[in-house]
């Protein structure tokens, strides 16, 4: 790149036969931002679009395909208050749309990408919103029916990265947040309902959440920038979130049982480091206790004075900082 024909390409490409299609966040006609294509041998470079501040400003994230469509977002620009766009684009480079400004109000500041899940889109902003914090918003492929369909708030943390679909599932990422406000993971339905904050980082277990989570089976995989043993980030897997969600990022493993249970839970270390610190606490990351230290082995924790719902278990070596996590429901 020159300038000229885009600087400081972002995001990830986009492929569809034999054709790249991608986004600069700066250079180009107007110097915020150029989306283009070319062939994969290189050959035949293609300015789709400039991006001029009214139709969009500076992309961060990356294309997203349906069809003939390309969808992507602008972090700024767009008429009015300038807080971004949402955009399609005929892979050919006809027919741009911009199908959504940011207001502020409702969202400012999207830095990822789009998700698809059916006929609706979904993103995010890293700021505004009802408190500033950033909006999680859906619309259809067309532009219609935009919703900011949660607003993010001071313990949850700004948004950070792209939605993944899992089922009928949103997972996402905070690089602030959660019970410790190093980030978290978190869940939400497709209509806007039942947000929970899954899984609080911790620095142990890494912090400060950066880029996606990437789904493979049942399983969630990640990284933080910082934070581990070396406070110098961490890959991570968030495991089996179709049913009891476990944890591990060092190949920790326990086993916990019955599950659910009714009074009496008994853990099982195959492989027990000399002591564990055990923590118990709900799903929005309040503690029901912390710090426990229990010989390892085989051990039991009494979980009848706990009302019923579910549980995070958290089990920590307190030697090497390895971990699992598993969730435990409580019935009567």
């Amino acid at each position: 790149f020159n300038t000229t024909n885009g600087r400081h390409p972002f995001g990830s490409l986009a492929i569809s036969g034999n054709v790249l299609f991608g986004m600069c966040n700066s250079g180009g006609a107007s110097s915020e931002g150029r989306l283009f294509s070319v062939k994969t041998d290189g050959s035949s470079y293609s300015d789709l679009i400039d991006f001029d501040g009214l139709n969009g400003a500076y992309p961060y994230g990356s294309l997203l395909f349906n069809g003939n469509m390309l969808y992507g977002m602008c972090s700024a620009g767009g008429a009015g208050l300038a807080d971004g766009t949402v955009f399609s684009i005929q892979t050919d480079g006809q027919h741009f749309s911009v199908l959504n400004t940011f207001d502020g109000a409702n969202g400012d500041g999207p830095l990822g990408n789009l998700t698809r899940v059916g006929n609706k889109l979904f993103g995010m902003t890293y700021s505004g919103g009802s408190i500033g914090q950033g909006t999680l918003f859906s619309m259809d492929t067309n532009g219609a029916n935009f919703n900011s369909i949660y607003n993010f708030i001071s313990s949850t943390g700004n948004p950070s990265g792209s939605l993944t679909s899992a089922g009928n599932i949103l997972y996402g990422m905070t690089a602030t947040g959660g019970m410790n406000d190093y980030g978290c993971i978190f869940s939400i339905h497709p209509d806007g309902s039942s947000f929970t904050v899954v899984y609080s980082f911790d620095s142990i277990n890494g912090f400060d959440p950066y880029g996606s989570l990437v789904l493979n089976g049942n399983d969630l995989y990640g990284m933080c920038l910082k934070g581990g043993k070396f406070n110098a980030g961490v890959i991570f897997k968030y495991a089996n979130i179709t049913g009891i969600r476990e944890y591990s990022n060092e190949g920790f493993s326990a086993i916990a049982y019955p599950n659910p249970v009714k009074s009496k839970l008994m853990v099982s270390c195959p492989v027990s480091p000399d002591a564990l610190v055990v923590r118990l606490y709900d799903l929005l990351g309040q503690p029901v206790f912390v710090s426990k230290v229990v010989s390892p082995g085989l051990f039991t924790l009494d979980v009848s004075r706990i009302r019923t719902g579910e549980y995070i278990l958290e089990l920590i070596d307190p030697l090497t900082n390895d971990s699992f996590r598993k969730r435990i429901v409580v019935i009567d």
